[in-house]
């Protein structure tokens, strides 16, 4: 039977959990920030969080971005960032396992996003943090019932297992340079960035990753003060450190915007903005353990485990395009409007296996900023997304899929009495079958089991017998017994192939 040395691990899915966060804070607008006449919108960008796990709970501290959007005195469109530190606890249940180099994926959503101006400078935001958290840990196998004397028989079984791996890259600078005339007057109000991700390829110990940052700037000409947009499109691809990946792998990987510098100079505006990865790899490995054991010369009684497990893990990186449209009138604007700005967030719900394709599902919300006699306003659009991915082999009603969406895009387009909508949606997604593995935990060994010299035992073996069942009955070696009866000795001697076709047994 084949053997593993002792030291080995197995990863073990603790727990998912989802907690709420609500936040609450007073702002002032930099000096350099004209005065709010009236409030448009406030958007909330999360910033990848530093993670803590711990012996109850998982820690996540982070930051968070706003852009109040605003009208100012002159009745013209501002935008002020703001930012705000988050921190947020997921408790953990780790059902008396003993567990190391514990590990955590977390998507935090910003929900119920909303400003109030207290005074011309001043206004309140509150935002609500959905964290939805997954927490693993390994867990030591014990190995040492390998060593407890020639008379113990051991069951030494072999699984493929998922492991699950995470990593953040440095941040990643890019930059881009934008020519104006030498008379050029332009303003920029704000820039939106989103990364979309085109590959995510795991090697040793690191993931190479291929995207592009969609930068939307939301500018003007300060001297009539109209709105525009303006779409930069900026590739990069980074290899990032992840211990444990390997060229069997599977990966993915999202992006964030955490740092942005824009200058505007006589005939050019210079961009340089900053980019972090997280990184996510899942591979299957081989992971014997004891499964079970018993003495051929002493009663034996044992205990066991069932040890949470994840089968045939994979990881997913994938977008598509959400298209729909509606009248003016149930959009909530009129003939006349004028789109200026439209930005999204994606809010998953859930997924579903039917008929051999996962069934991702949620919904889009959609900000339009318009225009009509001068007069800004914004207006929300809610719309479902459905989005399928091909099932695998072995995917079940009991696997697991769970995936993040980002709109990485929008366009809005008016034709006559409707309004046409597309958003580009990026999924990131992990798949895997969760599962107990029966394993030993404890034995202990009792009186010496009797023997009569001379006597014949028969055995008729039940459907749900096997060759290891049997010989743990009498406290006879696997070996011995497939010998007696001209068997063929296996390696997995629980198999119930190996007393296929037997109607009974010598013992």
């Amino acid at each position: 039977m084949e053997k593993q040395a002792s030291g080995a691990y197995i990863q073990v899915p603790i727990n998912e959990k989802s907690t709420t966060t609500d936040l609450s804070g007073d702002f002032t607008l930099p000096d350099y920030q004209p005065e709010i006449k009236r409030l448009l919108k406030v958007n909330a960008k999360v910033l990848p969080p530093a993670k803590y796990v711990g012996d109850s709970e998982g820690e996540f501290v982070g930051s968070i971005d706003y852009y109040v959007h605003y009208i100012g005195s002159d009745n013209q469109i501002y935008c002020a960032p703001l930012s705000v530190e988050y921190k947020t606890s997921v408790p953990m249940d780790k059902n008396e396992l003993t567990l190391v180099n514990m590990s955590a994926d977390a998507e935090i959503i910003p929900e119920n996003v909303g400003g109030r101006v207290t005074s011309p400078r001043k206004l309140n935001i509150k935002c609500r943090l959905k964290t939805k958290a997954r927490m693993y840990g390994d867990m030591p196998l014990d190995m040492g019932f390998m060593n407890m004397g020639g008379e113990n028989q051991v069951l030494v079984a072999s699984g493929q297992f998922a492991r699950r791996m995470f990593a953040q890259s440095e941040v990643i600078h890019l930059a881009d340079e934008i020519i104006q005339g030498k008379d050029s007057d332009t303003r920029v109000i704000c820039a939106d960035g989103h990364v979309l991700i085109s590959e995510a390829s795991a090697g040793a110990g690191a993931v190479n990753v291929k995207g592009e940052l969609y930068l939307t700037l939301l500018m003007c000409r300060e001297s009539d003060g109209v709105p525009y947009t303006m779409l930069r499109r900026l590739p990069f691809s980074q290899l990032v450190m992840t211990e444990g990946a390997d060229a069997s792998s599977q990966a993915n990987a999202k992006g964030s915007v955490c740092e942005m510098s824009i200058n505007v100079e006589d005939d050019r505006i210079g961009i340089d903005v900053g980019v972090m990865l997280e990184v996510s790899a899942c591979k299957n490995e081989a992971v014997s353990y004891v499964k079970d054991m018993y003495s051929t010369a002493h009663k034996t009684e044992c205990e066991y485990r069932d040890i949470p497990t994840l089968l045939r893990g994979r990881a997913f990186n994938s977008n598509f395009t959400q298209s729909d449209s509606m009248t003016l009138e149930e959009a909530g604007l009129s003939p006349g409007h004028k789109i200026i700005d439209i930005s999204g967030v994606a809010y998953p719900e859930g997924a579903e296996l039917d008929g051999g394709r996962w069934i991702f599902t949620g919904k889009s919300k959609y900000s339009v900023i318009a225009e009509k006699d001068g007069e800004y306003s914004n207006i929300e659009i809610e719309m479902p997304y459905r989005y399928a991915v091909d099932a695998k082999d072995g995917d079940n009603e009991s696997s697991y899929a769970s995936a993040t969406a980002e709109i990485i895009n929008t366009r809005a387009r008016l034709d006559g009495e409707r309004i046409g909508i597309d958003g580009e949606i990026m999924m990131t997604g992990v798949i895997s079958c969760p599962c107990k593995t029966r394993m030993l935990d404890s034995v202990s060994f009792g009186e010496e089991s009797e023997r009569t010299r001379g006597e014949y035992v028969i055995c008729y073996p039940s459907r749900s017998d096997t060759l290891w069942s049997v010989a743990k009955r009498y406290g006879r070696t696997v070996a011995s017994l497939a010998k007696t009866n001209k068997l063929q000795s296996t390696d997995s001697p629980d198999a119930s192939a190996t007393l296929e076709g037997v109607h009974f047994l010598v013992v």
